[in-house]
């Protein structure tokens, strides 16, 4: 595990630091009223090479460099108060590696060429009827062996109005056990059907939609690992669980930024900041941010030595993150009172992690794998 950043990732994490914030904090206020997402930064940060950092060097990348891909990562959640763009930044880095540790050498020289261009991905799980139960999947690929057919529907699914690679759960009949698969599908096969974006509460800069799937074709090329097992989508899961707390612990950065700079110009016989309660609001929201960070860090290391304590660590580091997001917006508007309650900036923010408490899994549903690891890890001892 890295405890100390190379000068090569320092200047990674302040190189797309001062990206966040030109392409976009900067605009980001905009695209939100307007539900749009950030196109151009999309665009530019594929030129810079951020995606190359993950893929391998076979397909054009620089090597599954994934540490190099964190500390710009950080960099970037850190400015960029963009809750939707950060959610497809981790929901691509999780497609990513799962070709990457599933994908056939076929899959991968067709996807990872695309994906290096920017095409979008999309990981699609959740049913209406059921969220992300996989054990009440309901979306069916039947037919003969090789040549499946696909029905069903994915609800709530992050770039669905928009990606070009789908990750899509499905059950496969005709397989031992529950036939559950991940499947790789391109957004624009037949019987693929996309439905616009949806109106949306928080991270409205991101496209979320729902899909319907209607005799769509299935090959042994559309499955991404082993037939009727899921480790491919578990390279996904992990991955983005451990992203989604790192970066959401980061992402209200500058909310306590503003805080700060706006106790520094109030007093009250003294400056407000040498009053002990105010200093332990502000130390509270780093305590849990810092506390968050080193989860984050931890889930990732267990995720790429593929560490048996990896599944654990990765839904123990999306609650750290989330709850210290939650606790630093809250702070914010503490320690900024009535100023806090109307700036835009700590608005918007707080929407957006309202959301990421659902994303992903609810805590609910993590603390359930999390004791689950726990008995397993028990039964090993």
């Amino acid at each position: 595990m890295n405890f100390t950043w190379t000068p090569d990732q320092v200047r990674l994490r302040a190189e797309y630091a001062e990206f966040g914030q030109e392409y976009l904090s900067q605009t980001v206020d905009a695209r939100w009223s307007r539900q749009q997402f950030a196109t151009a930064a999309w665009d530019a940060v594929g030129k810079r090479g951020f995606w190359d950092l993950i893929i391998p060097e076979a397909y054009g990348g620089k090597g599954e460099r994934w540490w190099d891909f964190v500390a710009a990562a950080e960099g970037m959640a850190s400015t960029a108060t963009d809750g939707g763009f950060l959610l497809a930044i981790i929901g691509q880095a999780g497609a990513i590696h799962a070709l990457a540790q599933a994908g056939s050498a076929k899959q991968k020289a067709h996807w990872f060429p695309l994906l290096r261009q920017g095409a979008f991905s999309a990981t699609a799980i959740a049913e209406r009827h059921s969220g992300t139960d996989l054990a009440a999947t309901q979306t069916l690929a039947s037919g003969p062996s090789g040549a499946w057919r696909l029905n069903g529907s994915k609800w709530h699914i992050s770039q669905a109005p928009v990606a070009k690679l789908l990750l899509v759960t499905g059950k496969i009949t005709g397989l031992n056990g529950s036939g559950l698969s991940l499947l790789l599908l391109d957004g624009e096969a037949p019987g693929v059907r996309r439905s616009a974006a949806l109106n949306r509460f928080g991270n409205r800069t991101l496209p979320i939609g729902q899909l319907t799937f209607a005799d769509t074709p299935i090959s042994e090329f559309q499955i991404l690992g082993t037939p009727g097992r899921l480790s491919a989508l578990r390279y996904a899961a992990n991955l983005q669980r451990a992203l989604y707390g790192l970066l959401g612990a980061l992402l209200p950065t500058p909310a306590l930024q503003m805080a700060e700079a706006f106790l520094a110009k109030r007093s009250s016989n003294s400056p407000l900041t040498s009053h002990q309660y105010l200093q332990g609001r502000i130390t509270d929201a780093i305590l849990a941010r810092e506390q968050a960070l080193w989860s984050g860090r931890a889930a990732l290391a267990a995720i790429f030595h593929r560490s048996p304590d990896r599944h654990l660590l990765s839904s123990i580091a999306k609650i750290s993150g989330v709850r210290s997001a939650t606790e630093t917006i809250q702070q914010a508007i503490a320690l900024m009172g009535s100023e806090g309650v109307l700036a835009p900036l700590i608005h918007r923010l707080r929407t957006d992690i309202s959301e990421w408490v659902a994303v992903g899994g609810t805590e609910e549903a993590h603390r359930i794998n999390i004791y689950h690891q726990h008995l397993r890890s028990e039964e090993k001892a």
